[in-house]
């Protein structure tokens, strides 16, 4: 069973989507790409990518816009770690995120641009102790620059292959009830 996202989708499912960042801040942030060294990442596990690590000055820019945002739903929601990837071929293979920092809870995922292919697929057990990965709901997401997803770091997502290059921001999130605030 496979269903596809857009737009704000938090309604009844474990996530939550919205447009988080303005057109302003993207063309910031792609400015900050083109003008900044991005560093090799490939581990086996996730396509192979190159991470761009963001300064305090685009960090706090970033924060200005996108705490508001979160902490309308949950007014004690930190963002850790941040991070852009850039991937130009290749799929993400099935996982489940790590907390970087020991406390992140949820995973914010933030397309920078407009590209072919690169769906993210969330995977949900129709069952709570269901083992079969065949045997999951798929909610397939649909990317738009400036849109976001949220979700917690224990589920189980993968991305379909990208066709063109496909630039993404991934966000920690701390919060003890998200999710919880969204119904």
């Amino acid at each position: 069973m496979e269903d596809f996202v857009y737009g704000i989708s938090h309604q009844k499912t474990p996530f939550f989507t919205k447009k988080l960042i303005s057109q302003y801040l993207l063309n910031d942030i792609n400015e900050y790409i083109k003008t900044h060294q991005s560093k090799s990442v490939d581990n086996g596990v996730l396509a192979h990518r190159r991470k761009l690590d963001i300064d305090d000055n685009l960090r706090s820019d970033i924060l200005e816009e996108l705490l508001p945002i979160l902490r309308s739903y949950d007014s004690d929601i930190e963002c850790h770690d941040m991070r852009i990837y850039i991937q130009d071929f290749g799929n993400i293979k099935r996982h489940i995120d790590a907390s970087l920092d020991g406390k992140s809870q949820f995973t914010c995922l933030i397309y920078l641009n407009q590209f072919e292919g690169g769906e993210l697929k969330l995977k949900f057990r129709r069952q709570p102790d269901e083992k079969d990965p065949n045997k999951y709901t798929t909610y397939t997401f649909r990317h738009e620059a400036g849109q976001g997803i949220i979700f917690k770091k224990s589920i189980l997502h993968e991305a379909n292959e990208v066709e063109s290059q496909k630039i993404i921001m991934l966000v920690d999130i701390e919060s003890e009830d998200f999710m919880n605030q969204l119904e």
